[in-house]
């Protein structure tokens, strides 16, 4: 029975402690906000973000149909996609 209500102390700690480092690095991260066009945009990095890569290729499709080159990437960082005008890196061995 002791060890029982130890496990389940245990894990109601575990159970805390996640709680309170998923506050602090909340926290941490600046706060994402609507820039005054609507855009949604990173609180990281300042970009445009999209939630999603269907949604990010489909701004980028909309863009190359208006003649200008942009394509969709995600950024690990922030872990948002975002548009660049970039091409892709090559990898040189």
């Amino acid at each position: 029975m002791a060890l029982v209500i130890g496990a389940v102390i245990g894990i109601a700690v575990l159970i805390a402690i996640a709680f309170v480092v998923r506050a602090i690095t909340n926290a941490a991260r600046p706060k994402d906000f609507q820039d005054t066009r609507g855009r949604s945009r990173c609180g990281t990095c300042q970009k445009i973000l999209y939630r999603n890569g269907r949604s990010a290729e489909a701004a980028a499709e909309n863009a190359r149909t208006r003649g200008t080159y942009l394509r969709a990437y995600y950024d690990r960082r922030c872990r948002y996609w975002h548009l660049t005008s970039q091409l892709p890196r090559t990898r040189g061995f």
